[in-house]
């Protein structure tokens, strides 16, 4: 298009009317391929004249741009209309093969709709429409209802099905294949949430679930999980309809990253659902699955012996079963409960039976889960090369998986291992990393015990302890107020550190009596307090310490917690 001078003139003219709206500009001149300029000007005037005259109001910005659509929309046939009203539902974009097996609509048509500016092709091929025209067509097909719902309806099970049709690779996948899927359903996501929320308002809640179950590992790859856990409320709640099995998944996913969130009391909700149902069913795999997740949750809030009986009930189920992936499973589990009630040896001996399961069955999740398991009592044990190798092992793993929140846990630990070899620097540089990570899933528990981690590299490499009392404080109170009593007592632990540091010997002596008698304190805790117990009784006498500690033992919990906040504010 090469403008005449009287040509520039009516541009100028258009840019006034459509108040400099890019979209709206975009349109008039797709249509000079067609049209003179100064026919575009007048029209799109026309349509201003009249939006002021008929609705008596000021023209401002959104008429400009309701008067310059309502033009180009009149200017498309019938035909065109109805198939844009229904690539309107469309969020986020399609893919050609998309359109034609949705709309009917042919290549042609969609660069007939491109030349016009309606729609835009973006460089890998897909299509999109701009989101005000989108809302505009959208607004089209909402004035006839019955066609409305039946095209929301067609694209929420479209939507279904294209899922069904790419399923996610099993685990066991070559990661180019399993990352190029994940790609696909992320840009697609958009269209999935709209699905969702048809499916939601609708009261169409099979169909939600089997959504949501499909795209499980979407949602981990995201760490997407405060959203996965509203909508299986939501559908657990309203969905009357569901089959049991439907309500056994949906309750064990909904409770598994409920208790990522460290939202424990949700998350045993979710498993005493799936569990009652799972025993109705007679379902070996999702009984183990439910008595495993009841397992660590009570392991979270440092009800070991609740957490141990969980799992011993899971591996008698597996045993039972002679499913060998089942007994792996619960194995790791009952090794996690032993450790943190202090028999380091039978537990690896649980964890390593584990791996070795893991390993023979190609297991991926459950080889990494074991690595990560064993790699601490190894280092408990003294072990430390081998224990990194282990760590290090799993943290290939969960990145090949994309599983960000044991992808945490792995970080985490190959920091703590760090720290038992006195190397502070390497040490923090891995706790940061999983807090990054841990900041993203919202594993408030993991999050906590990362600050406090934190918080022992800056004293080991002798960080101003104002600094360090500060990491410490953020990962006692976060601790505090999601009930993560275990990660409460290393708190209490490092309290008592910047009290020794302060010369306050009479409230480290207080924060260690509650954690050597507490029943939350894992014996690794109770382990860790002794040597700090020792500089006490090294500056007073051991009577007076005894009773220090004794009156620790007896103050409540909620007590010493405010106190041991007080001190590191005081820093």
């Amino acid at each position: 298009f090469d403008p005449t001078t009287q040509d520039i003139e009516h541009i100028r003219r258009i840019c006034q009317l459509t108040e400099g709206m890019p979209l709206a500009i975009e349109l008039a001149a797709s249509w000079t391929r067609l049209l003179p300029v100064s026919f575009v000007a007048n029209q799109i005037a026309d349509n201003l004249d009249w939006l002021t005259s008929s609705q008596s109001i000021n023209r401002g910005p959104q008429r400009s741009i309701r008067a310059v659509l309502d033009y180009f929309w009149d200017l498309l046939s019938v035909e065109e209309q109805a198939h844009l009203c229904q690539l309107a539902v469309f969020q986020g974009g399609f893919e050609r093969e998309m359109a034609e097996a949705f709309a009917s609509v042919s290549f042609f048509f969609l660069s007939a709709l491109v030349q016009h500016a309606f729609l835009s092709r973006i460089a890998s091929g897909r299509y999109q429409l701009h989101e005000m025209l989108r809302q505009y067509a959208v607004a089209r097909l909402d004035q006839d209802l019955d066609i409305a719902t039946q095209t929301y309806r067609r694209h929420a099970q479209f939507m279904w099905d294209l899922v069904t049709h790419r399923p996610a690779p099993d685990v066991r996948a070559a990661p180019a294949e399993r990352q190029a899927w994940l790609e696909r359903m992320q840009t697609e996501l958009p269209n999935l949430r709209a699905a969702l929320n048809w499916a939601a308002e609708a009261s169409q809640f099979e169909l939600l679930l089997d959504i949501l179950l499909a795209l499980e590992s979407l949602w981990v790859s995201l760490a997407n999980y405060v959203e996965l856990c509203d909508w299986i409320d939501l559908a657990l709640q309203a969905g009357d309809t569901l089959s049991p099995q439907q309500r056994v998944a949906a309750s064990l996913l909904g409770g598994q990253f409920a208790e990522t969130l460290s939202q424990f009391e949700r998350a045993a909700h979710y498993a005493q659902q799936a569990l009652s149902e799972a025993q109705t069913l007679g379902k070996h795999e999702t009984i183990v699955a439910a008595q495993r997740l009841l397992c660590i949750v009570a392991y979270r809030q440092g009800h070991f012996e609740s957490a141990e009986r969980y799992a011993n009930e899971a591996l008698l189920v597996a045993q039972q079963a002679e499913e060998p992936l089942l007994m792996a499973q619960a194995s790791r589990s009952l090794g996690m409960v032993l450790s943190a009630r202090g028999d380091l040896v039978q537990a690896l001996s649980h964890e390593q039976a584990s791996l070795a399961i893991a390993r023979q069955l190609n297991d991926p999740h459950g080889i990494a889960d074991s690595l990560n398991a064993a790699a601490i009592d190894m280092a408990w044990l003294g072990q430390h090369d081998e224990s990194i190798l282990y760590l290090q092992e799993s943290l290939v793993i969960h990145r090949t998986l994309n599983h960000l929140d044991r992808e945490s846990v792995s970080l985490m630990n190959l920091g703590w291992l760090h720290h038992l070899k006195r190397q502070p620097l390497v040490a923090e540089d891995y706790y940061r990393q999983s807090l990054e990570i841990l900041e993203r899933t919202g594993d408030l528990d993991g999050l906590a015990l990362t600050c406090l981690n934190i918080g022992d590299s800056m004293l080991d490499r002798a960080a101003p302890i104002h600094e360090i009392a500060a990491q410490y404080r953020k990962g006692l109170d976060t601790a505090q107020r999601i009930q993560a009593w275990p990660t409460v007592m290393y708190g209490l632990i490092d309290a008592a550190k910047v009290a020794l540091a302060l010369r306050d010997e009479q409230r480290a002596a207080l924060f260690l009596g509650i954690v050597t008698s507490h029943p939350a304190a894992s014996e690794t805790a109770r382990i860790d307090a002794l040597p700090l117990l020792d500089t006490v009784r090294q500056r007073h006498p051991n009577a007076q310490v005894t009773a220090w500690v004794e009156a620790g033992k007896t103050q409540p919990l909620n007590d010493g917690i405010t106190t041991a906040l007080q001190l590191l504010d005081i820093v």
